[in-house]
């Protein structure tokens, strides 16, 4: 099923409000309960941050994700498989090659502050221990992996016509629901939050997130092909929405009732 859905203008809303999450989550890192090394940081952690940091991390990345996923496939109609890659290699990978080879490098020597001089060091850090820092680039990584794979799922599948899909009902967001939590918590058993690991041997991941972030993506893919977002009945999406904040204020409450508890 194909066809271009009319803009959704709340689309463009919720991409800056997750963007102004995003500068703010990381704005708070430093400064709250969280892993990660930070060139600057206060050494008293801001307990109430806690929630902030959880809550934000259910569900902002994989939004980020879903839109990329929905709008990924008006681009390869628009513009081919072919034309689509060497699109995104060159909005997407030039980025991260500028930012990788030429940014981050004198901000890692000067943060290290070796005996050694730069060149030694871009040799034994870049080449001898292959550790080229992409820093929070690693989401265009991602995007660039997951267009190859569209595009390889697309050449494989472009002869088959896709049956309607209707916009999932409560029954079925309950089930995707449950699974994603059963998944995220069988990988988080050996991946924890904060842990992450070097995919394909340069592509940082956190595997903890790894199934919510690949799962809505491909939920985008589906929402577009099938008009899900202009179809939904409001009804059924602010039923969700105030799951949604209702679970949020659940977790700040539980932090905060764990906080006095401690100081008792």
């Amino acid at each position: 099923m194909s066809g271009t859905p009319t803009r959704l203008g709340f689309i463009d809303n919720l991409r800056l409000f997750l963007t102004v999450l995003v500068v703010a989550h990381h704005a708070a890192q430093p400064y709250g309960p969280t892993g990660g090394d930070w060139p600057l940081f206060n050494s008293e952690r801001a307990a109430i941050l806690g929630p902030f940091f959880a809550v934000n991390a259910a569900f902002f990345m994989g939004l980020f994700f879903f839109i990329s996923g929905y709008f990924l496939p008006a681009a390869g109609d628009r513009k081919g498989l072919n034309r689509l890659l060497q699109n995104r290699l060159q909005r997407l990978g030039i980025p991260v090659l500028f930012f990788a080879l030429i940014v981050f490098p004198p901000i890692l020597y000067w943060l290290a502050s070796p005996s050694i001089s730069f060149p030694v060091f871009l040799v034994q850090v870049y080449i001898k221990q292959r550790e080229i820092e992409v820093a929070h680039l690693w989401f265009l990584l991602h995007l660039l992996g997951y267009t190859a794979l569209y595009a390889v799922w697309r050449s494989v599948s472009q002869r088959h016509s896709l049956s309607p899909i209707n916009p999932p009902r409560h029954r079925l967001i309950v089930v995707y629901w449950l699974s994603l939590s059963l998944v995220t918590f069988l990988v988080r058993i050996h991946y924890p939050i904060d842990r992450w690991v070097n995919l394909l041997g340069f592509v940082p991941a956190e595997l903890a997130h790894l199934p919510q972030y690949g799962s809505l993506w491909v939920l985008g893919i589906l929402a577009y092909r099938h008009h899900w977002l202009g179809q939904m009945p409001t009804a059924r999406g602010m039923t969700w929405l105030r799951v949604g904040l209702g679970a949020g204020l659940l977790r700040y409450l539980y932090s905060v009732s764990r906080t006095r508890l401690a100081r008792s």
